[in-house]
């Protein structure tokens, strides 16, 4: 199991940090992916 704490300061309101977070997620999984840390 894998646990990840993620921090990003802004000086902005951004509406769509939740897209920003599953970009953030799904690059994730492709990393695991290539890396074969992701079993089936």
């Amino acid at each position: 199991m894998y646990v990840y704490l993620l921090l990003e300061f802004q000086s902005s309101i951004d509406h769509f940090m939740a897209v920003r977070i599953l970009g953030y997620l799904a690059l994730l999984y492709q990393d695991l992916i290539r890396s074969e840390k992701l079993t089936k």
